[in-house]
């Protein structure tokens, strides 16, 4: 499942990802048939065949999960856009449910926050960028976190405006999934 995730989040390329799941073992079991033999079909070329089977994953990997976090979802650096689409079939800032802030870091960066999930126990660095409409999250460690909480020791990112620009120009966009219409 694992592979499955880092696929949805964009870790791992198409061509990567066909090979771990070829190494893979058990991957048709776990996966059907019909998903299993849908990750050979899609053309990499064809933009909307792997968003198509990247939704289908997904779905299925949400199904599995028993849990409401979304922290699998989210690549190490990750955008959580404040506004829905109005196409969109669910509020990409649903990310946010589960976690909880732990800390503030206060003046001069006051908007830099330290959270952790209440589900899996995720600690992440988050940045609200208002000029972006945006929240970025960094996946914190658990000896980041102790340094953060014990020692009030902060990791660098999103400190400066420069900072926030090359958060702004690699965060990976957290997955939202469109609403399907039928013809």
């Amino acid at each position: 499942m694992e592979h499955v995730w880092a696929y949805v989040r964009g870790d791992v390329s198409d061509r990567d990802f066909r090979s771990l799941i070829k190494a893979t073992e058990n991957a048709e079991p776990v996966l059907g048939s019909a998903l299993y033999m849908a990750i050979w079909a899609p053309d990499l070329d064809a933009h909307d065949s792997v968003e198509d089977l990247k939704d289908a994953l997904l779905t299925f990997a949400r199904a599995q999960s028993r849990s409401t976090c979304r922290c699998r979802e989210l690549s190490y650096l990750a955008k959580v856009d404040w506004s829905v689409s109005p196409e969109s079939g669910e509020d990409p800032m649903a990310v946010m449910n589960t976690l909880m802030e732990v800390r503030a870091r206060g003046r001069p960066t006051r908007w830099v926050r330290a959270y952790r999930c209440t589900e899996c126990g995720q600690w992440w660095l988050v940045a609200e960028d208002h000029s972006a409409d945006a929240h970025y999250l960094r996946r914190m460690g658990s000896d980041e976190a102790s340094a953060l909480m014990i020692e009030n020791r902060w990791p660098s990112e999103f400190e400066t405006a420069s900072a926030m620009q090359a958060a702004f120009d690699t965060a990976r966009a957290v997955p939202v999934r469109f609403a399907r219409r039928e013809p």
